[in-house]
């Protein structure tokens, strides 16, 4: 923030989403939140009404710590107020007010799918940065304000820390931000009226359906970052193989949206051909360090998109050929001598699963290896996708192991019942400990053999109930490998 502003201010701010105001003081705004135990002295405090606690529960509480006014959907006439139709808006609009507008100081490029968004935001960042350009980037992995690293805490964050790191992206002489867009977020308006200069549809596949309850809804939630925050001149980039890629695309063509497509149908704007298992786009070779079918979505998505932006296709290629560019956690590659080759990966649905165990069927095939997975199910979360992900393990795996994920306030158990009802032959084993699960995947390869170690990634930690355990896939194979004789 570089200044303070009045609530007057906000209230005119928020004008267009206003349903009265009640001003019985101005005040200068020194904080902005949506929890009460960051409410301070003339603090503006957003009632959102959440999933399971209610904001307007705590305006009492927030006076009494010294908040100065605020914003909610039921009115409060004897307070400095502003009721408004949408709490999570307004939220996140203040926000964005409180840091002074940092997204119209930067490009927003966002990716948005269920499965492909952070390999796509570091394909971004990996070219830009070799274009000689300056990124900052939000992902599921890890953030750069264009100075500074830092961990992530989930794939998009609280409009707060959202827009604090635009405006110290600005600060930092950042040119653009590259954001992975939850369906979470965009249902919850945690973007608020950002609009954003370029947007990549990846895919969209069975997740998240405990929150969302079934795939139209999955897809509107989806649909709000092209329809509600794409730029007057953005372009939407769409994976038109995929068929709501293929709706999309429609009806924002239908919308006057600018639209640039890709994918394997001949219609595609960017065409993509695997001819002899060599990679083609519009006729030319593509070459690069990531490997499979699913990440030349990702490319494809991204060189789109670069180019909805002025920057030459043939001089992304040449970056792409040249430079070693890899994702931390997705496809993470790690040679384990005699006991073969491991490869840790995030894929934690069933097509991502298939999209990676079908790599690595071809790789096994040409050393006349196995493909050995172990993987779990994260509990607290959509339970739908639990036996279709044991389906397309047990249709694509040698052996596999069935083991703890994040488990959450389940029983791994139970998890692991609900992925053995969809499996087509048993497992190797069901071995919850995930350490000894690894562990007993790696001891039986060989050294043809490729391990798959599936669903956490990137991910340092394992949630078991409340409780954050440190636990860490490629620490758990590279210690293995210090204790091979």
């Amino acid at each position: 923030m570089s200044e303070k502003l009045k609530f007057s201010q906000y209230a005119d701010f928020l004008a267009p989403l206003i349903v009265r105001k009640n001003i019985l003081h101005d005040f200068e705004v020194c904080s902005v939140t949506s929890n009460s135990a960051d409410a301070d002295k003339n603090s503006l405090f957003c009632a959102v009404k959440g999933v399971k606690n209610d904001g307007n529960n705590y305006v009492a509480d927030v006076l009494q710590r010294g908040a100065g006014g605020i914003i909610s959907t039921r009115e409060y006439k004897e307070i400095n107020s502003i009721q408004v139709a949408d709490d999570r808006m307004a939220y996140s609009e203040a926000e964005r007010f409180f840091y002074g507008d940092p997204d119209k100081k930067i490009a927003l490029l966002g990716v948005t799918g269920t499965n492909g968004k952070t390999t796509s935001v570091y394909l971004f960042f990996a070219l830009l940065r070799a274009l000689g350009r300056k990124p900052a980037i939000f992902s599921t992995i890890q953030n750069f304000d264009g100075k500074n690293y830092f961990d992530s805490q989930c794939t998009t964050p609280d409009a707060g820390v959202l827009f604090d790191l635009c405006r110290r992206a600005v600060d930092n002489g950042a040119e653009y931000l590259l954001l992975e867009c939850s369906s979470h977020a965009l249902s919850q308006s945690r973007l608020g009226q950002s609009r954003f200069q370029t947007a990549i549809f990846t895919n969209l596949t069975g997740d998240h359906l405990d929150y969302h309850k079934d795939m139209e809804s999955y897809f509107k939630a989806k649909k709000i970052l092209f329809f509600n925050n794409l730029a007057e001149n953005g372009c939407a980039v769409i994976n038109i193989d995929d068929e709501y890629g293929a709706r999309l695309a429609l009806e924002l063509k239908n919308a006057g949206k600018n639209v640039k497509t890709f994918g394997f149908v001949p219609d595609a704007d960017l065409h993509m051909e695997i001819r002899e298992d060599v990679f083609y786009l519009n006729d030319v070779l593509l070459e690069c360090s990531l490997f499979g079918k699913h990440n030349f979505y990702n490319i494809c998505g991204v060189l789109g998109a670069l180019s909805s932006l002025g920057f030459e296709l043939e001089k992304c290629l040449e970056i792409l050929r040249n430079e070693n560019i890899s994702v931390p956690g997705r496809l993470e590659k790690i040679d384990v001598k005699q006991h073969g080759t491991a490869f840790v990966d995030y894929a934690h649905t069933d097509d991502a699963l298939r999209n990676v165990l079908q790599i690595l069927r071809l790789e096994a095939e040409k050393k006349q290896g196995r493909v050995i997975c172990v993987f779990g199910c994260g509990g607290d979360r959509d339970r739908s996708k639990r036996p279709r992900m044991g389906r397309a393990v047990s249709e694509l795996a040698d052996e596999f192991i069935i083991t703890s994920d994040n488990p959450r306030h389940e029983k791994s158990e139970d998890i692991a019942a609900e992925i053995l009802s969809g499996c087509i032959k048993a497992p190797f084993a069901v071995e919850l400990d995930r350490r000894a699960a690894i562990r007993m995947a790696l001891d039986s390869a060989n050294e043809n053999d490729l391990i798959l170690i599936a669903g956490k990634g990137h991910e340092k930690e394992q949630q078991v109930g409340d409780k954050k355990i440190y636990f860490d896939d490629c620490a758990e194979v590279r210690m293995f490998l210090e204790n091979i004789k």
